[in-house]
């Protein structure tokens, strides 16, 4: 599954690295959408995306093509919007 979230300002050639997005904790039924909606502020590819969600516990991940420059400054906006609902986020650069 390969989605583009934003290409106002680039084409998906131009993405110059990868990561992973990991998510996990108490499950809402928002969680997931409020992660691509922040998702969606950067220039960035959604490659895959996987969710388990089991006994009240979300787990899920996520991989996208970006600017590994954006990369710190996606992770501190997933940890501010998560932490609220319980949920911890991990972004690692591959």
């Amino acid at each position: 599954m390969s989605h583009d979230l934003n290409l106002s300002s680039a084409s998906s050639g131009s993405y110059k690295g990868n990561a992973i997005i990991l998510i996990s904790g108490n499950s809402g039924p928002e969680a997931i959408q409020i992660v691509l909606d922040i998702l969606s502020e950067y220039n960035l590819k959604l490659v895959d995306q996987q969710g388990i969600n089991m006994a009240g516990r979300l787990i899920a991940a996520m991989q996208i093509e970006f600017d590994p420059a954006h990369a710190d400054a996606i992770e501190r906006e997933l940890l501010s919007a998560m932490k609220p609902l319980g949920l911890d986020v991990a972004l690692e650069v591959l």
